[in-house]
């Protein structure tokens, strides 16, 4: 589970920073808004550490009621959950999303092979 930590708290954040924004509207204001069911999801992501990833629907409803880009609101869900969020969009070819997704994965022995092999194509290509 995710600390309480500001990584852990992305979201949370993100919303609260958004209120004072928007001029402290409510919990409620913000869920009704957003089409959301209730106040209190709003509440408890505002307040709470994420445990896991908000549903979709939950996402883009905040997101309508935040007046915010669902991407935004999906990036600070992602961070607040502990996943390393890139910085830039991922690319479009599959090749590169593929080498991408499985960074992390790799081996400390692994990546500098992986790194060594590309230095090695990259030096050739001059």
């Amino acid at each position: 589970m995710p600390d309480q930590t500001v990584a852990g708290m992305a979201l949370a954040n993100l919303i609260e920073e958004r209120r004072r924004q928007l001029s402290n509207p409510s919990y409620r204001a913000i869920a009704e808004s957003g089409g959301l069911k209730s106040h209190m999801t709003v509440y408890n992501l505002a307040t709470k550490p994420l445990k896991a990833m908000p549903e979709a629907g939950t996402l883009e409803g905040l997101a309508r009621g935040l007046d915010l880009d669902l991407a935004i609101v999906t990036r600070a869900a992602q961070s607040a959950c502990g996943y390393h969020v890139w910085e830039r969009a991922l690319p479009d070819d599959p090749t590169k999303q593929m080498i991408i997704a499985n960074i992390e994965d790799l081996e400390p022995h692994e990546l500098d092979a992986v790194a060594t092999v590309v230095q090695a194509y990259l030096r050739s290509r001059k």
